[in-house]
This record gives structure tokens, sequence and C-alpha cells, in this order.
């Protein structure tokens, strides 16, 4: 499997290799049925991976053959095989981070059996999860003890 890392300039177009061809992985025999399908590259700013499935041999031995099953004589087949490597240009992640911006609802069981409920935004309650939800007056968090009567909670 011969890989080369290319970088794309956005105003012109235009390609340009970061690094000579290379081999990210050797999988091939003079001799037996070694084989690769299905390759795949994935990569972030700091990373790259090419994975594929086939026969292989598990010793890295590839002039013995693919690695015979034991069970049924045969060649393993779709092994899954793959290298990872630094990226030639590496940049930081541009992926804004992840952020809450709406209400959020936590019920924490405490050690003496009672429940604490912390949120952000407003606290709703009800007695069936599809019935009227009224406006809590409480302030977070709320801790209370669970009784037989069911009751929803939601936040806003």
């Amino acid at each position: 499997m011969a890989a080369r890392v290319l970088a794309l300039n956005g105003e012109t177009m235009a390609f340009s290799a970061l690094t000579p061809s290379f081999l990210a992985f050797v999988n091939q025999a003079k001799t037996g049925d070694i084989r690769s399908v299905g390759m795949t590259v994935a990569m972030t700013t700091q990373q790259i991976c090419i994975a594929a499935k086939g026969e292989i041999n598990l010793q890295n031995k590839p002039a013995n053959g693919a690695t015979i099953n034991l069970n049924t004589g045969a060649p393993l087949k779709e092994v899954n095989f793959f290298t990872v490597f630094s990226h030639p240009a590496p940049l930081d992640d541009p992926t804004p981070s992840a952020t809450t911006t709406g209400p959020s609802l936590a019920i924490k069981r405490n050690a003496d059996g009672s429940l604490t409920l912390t949120w952000t935004g407003s606290l709703q309650s009800a007695d069936t999860v599809n019935g009227t939800y009224q406006a809590q007056t409480s302030s977070s968090p709320l801790t209370s003890q669970p009784s037989a009567t069911a009751k929803f909670y939601r936040a806003r």
C-alpha cells in the first residue's frame, strides 16, 4: 500500500506534496494468496490512519504466505490491519469545542436514599410524563425523599 500526503492550496486550488511516496504497510508475497482490500484513509489535523482488510501474515513474514486458520486450514480472511503516523504538517484542531447552551437536568441518588436534582434554566414537574407541567419555585439543587407517587421533571 503506497501513500503520499498532499496539501491543497485553497487560493490556487493546486496540490503540493508534503511527503514523498512511501509504503504505509507491505502486504504482499511472491507466493501464496496475500491480498489487501477495502483500503481507507482517515485523518485529523494531527494524525493519519491508513487501514485495510485482507489476508496477512501475523508474524510479519509475508514470504511465508497468509496466516492459516488452524480450525479450517484456510488463510485468515478479512483481518483488519492499519498504520497510524503523525501528520507531516500538523495543525491545531479547528473544530469549536462543544458547549451546552440549553437547559440541563441531573438526578443523583444519595446514600440516605434521597434524590438531588440539579438543573440549569427553570424546573417544571408533572404527575404523568405527558401531564401538564407546572413551574417549580425551588432553586437548584433540590433534595427530596422519593415517595410511592410518580413525579416527572424537566428543565426548560
